[in-house]
């Protein structure tokens, strides 16, 4: 497949995107405390997030901004027609950001994919997997330990975990965590 490259939207001038799923910045002058300085333009790095998605660090003067080389792909290659707010791998390769691999979809449709190809399961997103979780797993066995030797409260636990007395509860009880 041919490489095609096209401008970043709102980075115009200064970054552009590839179907190939490759981000680069143009040579360009910025401003600097001495002056004028020209900066060579590169292939970016791709920094994985804690999900697996790559992104880039985009400047405009000196604010940056993170974004997720998918998403750019997507918005710059591929109509949206419907105005579907997600971009979904096909392949379900997070890191896979070819043209060919990304399409537009809805959080239903997203998340159906996922259980359809067998990324995501009633196991993938518990404990500190869960996008809600405050507490590790070695945070849960302090909890456990402690109130096990009777040396400290529901109250007092909930006030060091930064967590509702609830919480505590149902963690001592394995209603939830229940696999620890």
């Amino acid at each position: 497949m041919v490489e095609i490259w096209k401008d970043v939207k709102g980075y115009e001038g200064a970054y552009k995107v590839s179907n190939l799923g490759r981000v680069k910045s143009l040579d360009r002058e910025v401003k600097s405390r001495y002056g004028f300085r020209k900066i060579k333009g590169i292939i970016l790095k791709e920094i994985p997030d804690k999900d697996g998605y790559y992104r880039v660090n985009l400047k405009e003067s000196q604010n940056g901004k993170t974004k997720n080389i998918h998403r750019l792909v997507a918005t710059t290659f591929i109509d949206n027609k419907e105005n579907k707010p997600q971009v979904n791998h096909i392949n379900g390769v997070k890191n896979d950001n070819n043209i060919n691999n990304l399409e537009w979809a809805t959080l239903s449709e997203n998340r159906q994919h996922a259980y359809d190809t067998g990324l995501q399961n009633s196991f993938t997103r518990r404990g500190a997997k869960n996008n809600f979780n405050k507490l590790t797993k070695s945070q849960v066995i302090q909890i456990r330990e402690g109130y096990k030797k009777g040396l400290i409260t529901y109250k007092e636990l909930a006030y060091k975990f930064n967590v509702s007395s609830g919480c505590i509860g149902s963690i001592i009880r394995k209603s939830t965590w229940k696999w620890i």
